[in-house]
């Protein structure tokens, strides 16, 4: 062993390990019986990408923290550990809606003040620092329902006599300053809830009848004239308890089959209509055989058939 210094005295025998330290910190030192001393490098990755990593024969290991300053104001510099260094783009933000937010590579943030004339001499122009340029409308209301009060970009407010005539043989056109133009209707009255009555321009009052589907196939639609419209339920029971009733709007009626299942696979499950019962047969697995055991397997719902032990143990 080439790791051990061998020494007899008094006819016993003494191994002394060999001493492998080279004194430099940068090295692993050990042993092979083989071939004797054997020195390593040191491994000094940190498996951080931002150190930087060295071996200093008397101190060892050093990690030295990597500087990630891209000399650039508008970014954000650090380092990841995983990644290495990142220069993620500066936020300039100042929440305030009236400022243009820019930045420069040299003097970082810079926030110019937000222009918010549109040029309209019909509105009053401002700055709301959260909800940026607001344009107000300009008032032109001269009080009189009986004028168009309107504003042009370059006129400003206009009250223009209206005109109230709806060429309209059906109406009465009059105009109020207090309330504007008035369009009075003809009566066109037929009394009957189940019509829709108007007047129509060159021809007089006019009757439609009401439209009293309701787009529900699970009604019955029709019309009183003296209440109107009705949507009565349609009876969807088909007298068969072994059907499950019900209605669809698009669809209507449906008498889907009621569904009577046990979970019991050894059983033949069936709907009874006229007992109102579900019914649930088990399996016939007689195979007509006195020496087997015939049973149902509860997992397949399948039939098995297992011989009948005879022997009663006497051997007499």
């Amino acid at each position: 062993d080439l790791c051990t210094t061998d020494l007899c005295s008094g006819g016993e025998c003494f191994y002394t390990p060999v001493e492998c330290d080279d004194g430099l910190s940068c090295t692993i030192d050990s042993c092979d019986p083989t071939i004797g001393c054997v020195q390593y490098a040191e491994e000094c990755c940190d498996d951080n990408d931002c150190t930087v990593d060295e071996c200093d024969p008397e101190m060892g290991c050093t990690h030295t923290p990597f500087v990630c300053n891209d000399y650039n104001m508008c970014t954000d510099d650090e380092c990841v550990p995983s990644i290495g260094c990142l220069h993620k783009p500066m936020c300039c933000c100042d929440d305030d809606e009236c400022t243009i937010d820019e930045c420069d590579p040299q003097s970082g943030c810079v926030h110019t003040d937000l222009d918010c004339d549109d040029g309209n001499e019909c509105t009053h122009d401002k700055c709301d620092s959260v909800k940026g340029c607001i344009h107000f409308e300009a008032t032109c209301d001269d009080d009189d329902e009986c004028t168009d009060d309107h504003c042009l970009v370059d006129k400003g407010c206009q009250f223009d006599i209206i005109e109230c005539d709806d060429y309209d043989e059906c109406t009465i056109d009059t105009c109020e300053s207090g309330s504007g133009c008035r369009f009075d209707p003809v009566e066109c009255d037929d009394s009957s809830e189940c019509t829709i009555d108007y007047c129509l321009t060159g021809f007089g009052c006019t009757s439609e009848l009401s439209d009293c589907d309701d787009d529900d196939e699970c009604t019955e639609d029709g019309c009183d004239d003296l209440t109107g419209c009705y949507n009565i339920p349609v009876n969807c029971d088909d007298g068969d308890w072994c059907t499950v009733d019900t209605c669809e709007c698009s669809s209507g009626c449906s008498n889907r089959p009621r569904v009577c299942n046990d979970d019991d696979l050894c059983t033949v499950d069936t709907c009874q209509s006229v007992s109102q019962s579900c019914q649930f047969t088990p399996v016939e697995c007689d195979d007509d055989n006195e020496c087997t055991t015939d049973q149902c397997d509860e997992e397949t719902g399948g039939c098995s058939y297992s011989e009948v032990t005879c022997d009663d143990d006497d051997e007499c």
